[in-house]
């Protein structure tokens, strides 16, 4: 999986380009993202003996909405960060695909984007 912060400059406008519309799908969803913004919220402050149940809970509602409702848009999503062509992600494993999803957002969109946003605050508070 190729991680967004390690693009070159190039590769990175390209990638962008790509995810544009699906991650702008996603966000557009207010039933999608209420889900996201909830389970991010609960998520703060999980103690370890409940992250599992908290994961189960997340995925049980993330899940159907990506699956169902954006499955195009989360296979578009996985083409752009696996470097694939999407049919090939389409033919993955299915517990594969399930991790993907999960690494796919958790650890590559959402940091990316919040690093981005945390450095573009960063950088237009020094002028």
């Amino acid at each position: 999986m190729r991680k967004l912060s390690e693009l070159n400059g190039w590769d990175l406008t390209v990638a962008l380009a790509e995810l544009a519309e699906p991650v702008g799908n996603l966000v557009n969803d207010d039933t999608f993202w209420d889900c996201f913004v909830n389970c991010t919220k609960k998520g703060v402050g999980v103690k370890q003996n409940n992250a599992f149940r908290f994961l189960l809970q997340t995925y049980a509602q993330m899940i159907p909405l990506l699956l169902k409702e954006h499955q195009q848009d989360t296979f578009r999503i996985l083409s752009v960060i696996e470097g694939k062509p999407i049919e090939e992600v389409m033919q993955m494993n299915g517990m594969e695909l399930f991790e993907d999803i999960k690494e796919a957002f958790q650890t590559n969109l959402l940091p990316f984007f919040t690093k981005s946003r945390h450095s573009a605050k960063l950088g237009s508070s020094s002028h």
